[in-house]
């Protein structure tokens, strides 16, 4: 298969001639990074005990990840899955932090979590043509969409309309664009293009679907952003210079160099309804063509996911998949005018709640976020995105 690491890297700046002071300087630069740019405290992890997948499982993940890409193949072959099947089916020990070791050139980790809901249900909101992907991931993603399916610009199947007579496996190819939050170490956000493949099928008589990405490039250079306050207040806001959100370091110019993932969804009992999510990734970036991502940080972006996304499909709060869908459309309609009034609007008020709470620092270093230069500068899919957040915070009571 090909080789999933092998990324085409964009040329780096012209640095001048590379004097021993530059080299001095690279080197310490690179120090930063490693100690500064990625920190995860050692207490976060002590319970956590590293862990090699086992190697019956990498022939189907090498099988799966084939799937996706630009070369990728369509003959999906389910017998070559089964031991992966078992793996994620079986109890999931979360003292340990699984990885693929040195298999596909890339750090990596592994996640599993249960929540209670259909297969069925879990495409109504999450894979669904009239909700937005990033609508049950807002501390992942800032905004997401498939700008091609099966090679043109059609929408997203009902995939949960095929269930019922899903006598063999069905495949979905695609593009997808994504702009992410700012990352928990260095508050730095990035955008880029995922090649995308799902699967639904059956595997002994359970609905089953299986998600895959692949980055299709290098990402654009990091952004500078900024998380105000806990993780699960949802505050993030977005600036349109480039470097890194942290202090000491904003000057670096750090990139996503390349991520692909295998995310199953396995429907493990029907009376009570339960899906079990697993969730294999693996990513390289850092700055000067330099990898800085260890396991760790993977883990930690995917616990980061689980949390949010089990905490809102479950939540008694959650509107049905209906009355989402004609919340977003009437996003959608609005003009672009309209939605910078309704965006400069929400953000004074996100901003003049933050200061409220006592916050006179964070609410002075905001100020660039929320005015009019900043506003007009933003793509409509950005705008919605903020309207989107808005609506799910206002239903989570997180305003």
């Amino acid at each position: 298969m090909e080789n999933l690491a092998l990324i085409q890297r964009r040329p780096l700046e012209q640095r001048g001639p590379k004097s021993s002071g530059y080299r001095r300087c690279g080197v310490f630069s690179i120090a930063l990074i490693l100690l500064i740019l990625l920190p995860v405290s050692a207490s976060a992890m002590d319970a956590i005990a590293e862990a090699a997948v086992p190697d019956d499982l990498l022939p189907g993940l090498e099988h799966l990840l084939s799937l996706t890409g630009p070369q990728s193949g369509s003959d999906f072959d389910p017998r070559q899955i089964e031991a992966l099947m078992a793996f994620v089916t079986a109890s999931y020990d979360p003292t340990k932090q699984y990885h693929t070791a040195n298999r596909f050139n890339a750090p990596s980790a592994y996640i599993a979590f249960d929540f209670n809901k259909s297969l069925a249900e879990t495409l109504k909101f999450a894979y669904n043509p009239d909700v937005p992907g990033y609508a049950l991931n807002p501390t992942s993603i800032r905004w997401s969409h498939w700008n091609k399916v099966e090679g043109s610009n059609q929408s997203l199947p009902r995939l949960w309309e095929k269930l019922p007579d899903l006598d063999r496996p069905y495949m979905v190819k695609g593009h997808e664009f994504v702009e992410i939050t700012p990352d928990l170490f260095a508050n730095t956000y990035y955008a880029y293009g995922l090649y995308r493949t799902l699967i639904l099928l059956k595997h002994n008589g359970n609905n089953v679907l299986i998600s895959l990405s692949k980055q299709d490039d290098t990402s654009e250079v990091g952004k500078k952003g900024l998380i105000v306050g806990a993780d699960d207040d949802w505050n993030y806001f977005y600036s349109s210079k480039e470097g890194t959100g942290k202090a000491g370091i904003g000057w670096m110019r750090t990139y996503m160099y390349d991520s692909f993932s295998v995310m199953i969804y396995y429907q493990m009992s029907s009376n009570p309804a339960s899906v079990r999510c697993s969730v294999f990734k693996w990513l390289r970036a850092g700055w000067l063509d330099i990898n800085v991502v260890k396991d760790r940080h993977i883990y930690k972006g995917l616990e980061r996911f689980a949390r949010t996304f089990k905490q809102m499909i479950e939540s008694p709060a959650m509107p049905p998949p209906e009355i989402l869908q004609q919340e977003f459309a009437s996003i959608e309609k609005l003009s672009l005018e309209e939605l910078r009034v309704k965006t400069r609007t929400h953000l004074a008020h996100e901003v003049d709640l933050i200061r409220q709470a006592g916050n006179q620092e964070i609410g002075k270093r905001l100020k660039p976020f929320y005015d009019d230069d900043y506003i007009n500068d933003m793509t409509k899919p950005q705008l919605q995105s903020v309207l989107v957040l808005a609506y799910l915070k206002n239903i989570f009571n997180k305003q």
